[in-house]
């Protein structure tokens, strides 16, 4: 989460910071909320989706199977 840009941050285990920062949210008018929630929507498609960690994972594969990674090793 980048703090203002696709959700908020609140420190973990504290209910009231949690409850202040859903106060803040919830008085937002629509206009400003609506942009983050859309960022916030293409950083999840881009990087928690299903197929997109499918993808992120076979990168992982294929550099560490390379013939250029394996030579490395040696």
């Amino acid at each position: 989460v980048e703090e203002g840009v696709t959700g908020y941050l609140f420190e973990s285990d504290n209910a009231n910071a949690l409850s202040e920062r859903l106060e803040e949210v919830l008085s937002l008018p629509k206009e400003s909320l609506q942009p983050l929630l859309e960022r916030a929507y293409r950083k999840f498609e881009t990087f928690f989706t299903l197929d997109a960690m499918v993808k992120n994972y076979e990168k992982v594969y294929t550099t560490l199977t390379s013939p250029a990674q394996k030579q490395d090793q040696r």
